[in-house]
């Protein structure tokens, strides 16, 4: 009889997903709501909860499109787990009404694109995981809105390139590309916009060590010391093939040519140096979403400090 009540109790104040399908647990008044592999195949299978600040984890399900408005009467939710599903279509307005949503996971899925309405609503987004992937393009303004993300996580896709400006309005502190088809990233209209970066994740791309490599190799040599740079390692030329850019001058990248037009235009670094980063450790003050910034991720990086440039096994956390 007590559980019965004790089960009505819960149903009246969280919703009936508690009731029924997930597992809900409350603590620090947060409310955690597990629906990890109940075989969901549709946002409609489930309800909304009724609770105030809530995370909702739908891990491993069957999940393979997000329509517009399946969120929307998910008003409280600040954490939302979607990885591990079979998501490939993911519609214009799927997360309106999350306003308040500060952390979005959607690794290990099958989206090809990150389209430039894709994240609409999410516009106090902090946190968004979008690694493992099928991703080969990223439209122009894709991150346009989300002015207050500081972590992206675009490991092991397929991206050749990023759309000019991709970052001019975003915030980032920490960018993973690893495992992904770059051969070089241009200094203007993309690294010139990454002033607050900590972390930068490079390693396994096909980076084609040439004279537009240039301007990134000047870009990594005038950011903080403090920064933690993945090594970026020549795939092509064949003569460059293996060795780290760090390692190969600016005359070996670009023999034939006059180096300074591929050089970034000469910047003040008090951009760079005028307040200490934070460490990379760090938690987000503003919502204590992320203490653990690439908690996710399935192999440790290499990572390097520009100052010295010595070698460190050390992950990014």
């Amino acid at each position: 009889m007590a559980t019965s009540m004790c089960t009505v109790e819960m149903s009246q104040s969280y919703g009936e997903i508690c009731e029924r399908l997930c597992a809900c647990e409350e603590k620090e008044d947060v409310l955690s709501v597990g629906c990890e592999t109940r075989g969901i195949g549709s946002l409609s299978e489930i309800n909304p909860v009724y609770y105030p600040t809530y995370h909702l984890l739908l891990t491993g399900n069957r999940l393979n499109k997000l329509s517009v408005n399946d969120f929307v009467e998910y008003t409280g939710l600040t954490i939302l787990h979607l990885g591990n599903n079979d998501i490939s279509e993911v519609e214009s307005g799927a997360f309106n009404g999350l306003q308040g949503l500060r952390r979005l996971h959607l690794n290990n899925n099958k989206i090809d694109a990150l389209k430039e309405e894709l994240f609409f609503g999410l516009e106090n987004l902090e946190y968004l995981q979008v690694d493992y992937n099928y991703i080969t393009h990223v439209e122009a303004n894709a991150f346009a809105k989300l002015t207050h993300l500081e972590v992206l996580i675009l490991n092991d896709n397929l991206i050749s390139s990023l759309p000019t400006n991709s970052f001019q309005l975003v915030p980032l502190t920490h960018l993973d590309l690893r495992g992904n088809q770059l051969k070089t990233l241009p200094y203007s209209g993309l690294l010139e916009h990454m002033t607050n970066v900590v972390a930068l994740q490079l390693e396994e791309n096909p980076w084609n060590c040439s004279c537009e490599l240039i301007a990134l190799k000047t870009w990594l040599e005038s950011i903080s010391y403090t920064a933690l740079v993945g090594d970026v390692v020549c795939e092509f030329p064949f003569r460059l093939h293996g060795r780290d850019v760090d390692e190969v001058s600016k005359q070996e990248l670009c023999p034939r040519r006059a180096i300074a037009e591929y050089e970034m235009p000469h910047l003040s670094t008090d951009a760079y140096y005028k307040t200490p980063p934070a460490p990379v450790a760090s938690s987000f003050t503003s919502s204590g979403i992320a203490q653990v910034v690439v908690e996710a991720h399935q192999r440790t990086p290499t990572v390097r400090q520009i100052k010295d440039k010595t070698h460190s096994s050390r992950p990014i956390q």
